[in-house]
């Protein structure tokens, strides 16, 4: 059930992550404890999972939605209670408790807040990426496709996909511009993704981080950079920015390409599968039952 992750690629922003140096809890202490080291601070659909796999193969530990909501319910239950709160710190502590160096895709929406505690930092790289918008759009679309029965009963009955559904909510609505969870937009994108106040509110999302991320690259060109792999960047680029010297870099090696949308496609038919069949299985038994005791009724008429 491990490909059900990639529902969450859907997120409006990606971000920046932060290991808290200054936790109350004592986090440094931790076996497991990893600083901030890269932050990808690009959209969703752009190349999340790429660049996680490109960073993991670079000896960086990557936290991509792939990993969280399998294990919502267990593992990273924690970190998405901190998102489903909008909790940043919480969230960034947790993070670096678990050994995490490099945020990728459901971190995402909180790049802005990252980055002005990370800005000047040249130990905390930053990844932008970019896509054009109706293609991005159309993408962002089919993902929350997928999505769709878990936003509805029967579903929403079952604790992982109603955690899901919160989740979803919660980082669809974060609103990088002030810090605040609007649930009702959170609502809006998740459900109704090809409306037209959707596609006002990605538009909008979409010109600002451009405005945003321009300025960006433009001061603090050695912490961030524009990476676009339909452009033909790789490990070379990535290397470059997080300073590793060429000769230990695998400039040789093509750069990992998945993520694939048509897997998502599956994912949704299977939910909706599982949808009918929620509803059918329950009908059928009860059918039955009516069967079997209706049966037994004219049976003892007869005698």
């Amino acid at each position: 059930m491990k490909f059900l992750s990639i529902l969450l690629s859907s997120l409006l922003i990606a971000a920046s992550c932060v290991a808290a140096a200054d936790s109350a809890d004592g986090n440094e202490d931790n076996d497991t404890y990893q600083p901030l080291k890269v932050v990808f601070a690009g959209f969703g659909r752009t190349g999340s999972h790429s660049i996680a796999a490109g960073l993991d193969r670079l000896g960086y530990k990557s936290i991509h939605g792939s990993e969280i909501v399998p294990n919502i319910l267990g593992s990273h239950s924690k970190m998405a209670d901190y998102m489903i709160a909008g909790d940043v710190h919480g969230l960034l502590n947790e993070t670096a408790r678990m050994g995490y160096n490099a945020t990728m895709d459901c971190h995402a929406v909180y790049w802005g807040n990252m980055w002005e505690m990370h800005k000047g930092n040249n130990d905390v790289k930053f990844i932008f990426t970019k896509r054009s918008f109706e293609p991005w759009f159309n993408s962002i679309a089919s993902v929350r496709w997928t999505l769709m029965p878990i936003t509805r009963y029967p579903w929403r009955f079952v604790a992982w996909a109603d955690k899901v559904y919160r989740f979803s909510v919660s980082i669809s609505g974060y609103n990088w511009f002030n810090g605040n969870v609007n649930a009702t937009i959170g609502k809006e994108l998740v459900v109704n993704t090809s409306g037209e106040l959707s596609r006002k509110i990605h538009q909008y999302a979409y010109q600002q981080y451009f405005v945003k991320v321009d300025k960006i690259l433009k001061e603090y060109p050695k912490q961030a950079i524009m990476f676009e792999i339909r452009e033909g960047h790789g490990y070379r680029e990535l290397c470059e920015l997080v300073e590793i010297p060429l000769e230990d870099c695998p400039v040789d090696e093509p750069f990992p390409h998945v993520g694939s949308s048509t897997q998502m496609i599956r994912v949704g038919f299977f939910l909706r599968f599982v949808e009918i069949m929620m509803y059918l299985i329950p009908m059928i038994v009860v059918g039955l039952i009516y069967r079997r005791v209706g049966g037994a009724k004219k049976k003892q008429k007869s005698e």
